[in-house]
């Protein structure tokens, strides 16, 4: 098998009490991993769909509930990805309260990586204005842009305007394509981890509905060069339980649900808002052993995995 497939073959799912084989994932309860003895080269949690709302303290409630059991559960962080939808509106005063409480509860030494979403540019600016006050507020230095963390390749991705689908321009793609080539060629044995917003057309589960649009050809074949590529990417807020929300073809995309709420996909017979479903607050710790990634489900309203 050449390398690059075998990255591709090795990625591990833990999640709390169920043991189960799909395709090349596999899932182990966390009490029998002996994994878990190792030490990781890499950890990084990775949450979406925030949506601090200046109109409710909720979300800022569940914002800090998630910091903190993510940095009991992970106390030494590497880095830590939020990919969009930090904000409800992409108001100055959201960004104000979801820094306010990230950078209290960050730790040290991590290295923080956000990225756009369809709801940080509904504030009634321009485009390139809400994306300047995007940059102003998270201290990125770009919309997309690639940092090495601990050796490894991450790559962000941000969408180019609030449509709900977004958009990735034909730019942004081969910007992307580029440094995929350059990360492989420099650490062919490795995962490389990709993020952003609005999932992959016709990956994880909600794709269907949720996904990219304009340009998703392109995305996807750019991907698909590379199968040992990891996406992470939410917007859909479905639930981390679904073993959908984890695809394996020619490579592999990791859904991410929601700190905020849930949503399900339609036709199911609770709705597409089930009762409850703002209770629920979802997000995942991704820890990465050699050629190994396991990564653990988390359900912040119940202080357990998923």
């Amino acid at each position: 098998m050449k390398a690059k497939n075998k990255i591709a073959a090795m990625l591990t799912v833990v999640t709390v009490g169920v043991t189960t084989s799909l395709s090349s994932v596999q899932a182990f309860s966390e009490s029998s991993n002996s994994e878990n003895k190792r030490k990781p080269e890499l950890v990084f949690p990775v949450i979406s769909d925030v949506h601090i709302d200046d109109g409710s303290t909720a979300d800022m409630n569940k914002f800090r509930t998630a910091m903190d059991q993510l940095n009991k559960a992970a106390p030494k962080q590497d880095a830590f990805v939020v990919v969009g939808d930090l904000t409800d509106y992409g108001y100055a005063t959201e960004y104000d309260k979801f820094f306010s409480i990230y950078n209290e509860k960050k730790q040290a030494d991590v290295q923080s990586m956000f990225t756009m979403g369809n709801h940080d540019y509904w504030n009634g600016l321009s485009v390139e204005k809400a994306q300047d006050r995007f940059l102003e507020k998270s201290g990125m230095d770009s919309l997309y842009y690639h940092k090495k963390v601990n050796g490894y390749d991450f790559i962000s991705l941000s969408p180019e305007n609030g449509n709900t689908h977004g958009l990735y321009s034909v730019n942004q793609i081969n910007w992307l394509g580029e440094k995929l080539a350059a990360a492989e060629k420099e650490n062919p044995d490795q995962p490389i981890f990709v993020f952003l917003h609005q999932h992959i057309k016709d990956t994880v589960y909600g794709s269907d509905l949720w996904g990219t649009q304009e340009n998703k050809e392109l995305l996807y074949d750019t991907l698909k060069k590379h199968p040992q590529v990891i996406t992470f990417s939410g917007h859909s807020h479905y639930p981390l339980e679904d073993p959908r929300t984890i695809h394996q073809k020619d490579f592999t995309s990791v859904g991410t649900s929601s700190v905020s709420y849930l949503e399900l996909g339609p036709g199911k017979l609770q709705g597409f808002h089930p009762e409850g479903y703002r209770d629920i607050s979802q997000g995942m710790i991704v820890e990465v052993y050699n050629n190994e990634v396991i990564i653990k489900k988390r359900d912040f309203h119940k202080d357990d995995w998923t």
